[in-house]
């Protein structure tokens, strides 16, 4: 936390320890420092690559106290941990994609890059399809993130500015034609059916 704090200066950090330690400031949530989040393994597996030091994965847990320790509502309040939401999805995104492709309509993207990967874009997908609340989901990183994998080396945002297709059970010969006018063309499997 202190690292966090003091943005990984670790004698700045040092001394905030020294000077908080019997403090009632170390242990409160601090404003404006993201909160570790307590996750189940479907959504860690969100965070695992690319933000590892920012989650607890609760499947990883083997000890039920401390188990119960992660979930209680005393270390929320104390410790800035947090259990995932889906009203967080947008804080989940923006620490998982990379910096370059934030603010941006499109970016290039290859399958076989290590991060994100198709498998982070279907879990991403199944996650946002099990949210309670789908639509404010999508809400919060529709415009704001490149969240759509595509076969043309793009990842684009999901806005209705980007004109992206799931070809399913269309005919390959109008697929093709839409490719020619610049329509995009979803991964297979992404999206959870």
């Amino acid at each position: 936390h202190a690292l966090r704090i003091s943005k990984d200066n670790i004698d700045s950090a040092m001394e905030w320890l020294l000077t908080n330690r019997y403090s009632n400031e170390a242990s409160t949530v601090q404003y404006g420092v993201d909160p570790y989040l307590v996750c189940n393994e479907d959504t860690a597996s969100l965070l695992r690559k690319s933000a590892s030091n920012t989650f607890v994965d609760l499947e990883m847990v083997n000890d039920p106290s401390l188990r119960k320790f992660f979930t209680s509502g005393a270390v929320s309040s104390s410790l800035n941990v947090l259990p995932l939401q889906s009203n967080m999805l947008a804080d989940v995104v923006a620490r998982a994609v990379p910096s370059e492709w934030r603010g941006k309509e499109s970016a290039h993207w290859d399958l076989n890059m290590e991060h994100p990967n198709l498998q982070w874009f279907t879990d991403l997908w199944r996650f946002v399809c099990s949210c309670s609340d789908i639509e404010g989901s999508l809400k919060s990183v529709a415009e704001q993130f490149c969240i759509v994998p595509t076969k043309q080396e793009v990842v684009c945002t999901l806005s209705p500015g980007n004109a992206v297709l799931d070809p399913g059970k269309l005919d390959k010969k109008l697929v093709d034609c839409l490719v020619e006018l610049g329509v995009l063309i979803l991964y297979e499997g992404v999206l959870p059916s």
